[in-house]
């Protein structure tokens, strides 16, 4: 398949990009529900958590989700 640059190629299927929506869904919805975040700054919580310990996206909401 083709990536977004010329010489990459796309490495996720639809499958697995559908799954990585529902898990940062779910993840949103508990930090907004435990804690009081609308979902624009639980999306933001986790991006920052994200960048702060070098993990993509899906794995911090993985984690959020898995320390509930």
């Amino acid at each position: 398949s083709v990536g977004l640059f010329p010489g990459t190629a796309w490495k996720g299927s639809a499958a697995d990009a559908e799954d990585e929506r529902l898990l940062l869904e779910r993840a949103k919805g508990l930090l907004m529900e435990r804690h009081g975040f609308t979902e624009k700054q639980a999306h933001r919580f986790l991006q920052k958590k994200s960048m702060e310990t070098r993990r993509k996206l899906p794995e911090s909401a993985r984690l959020t989700l898995s320390v509930s």
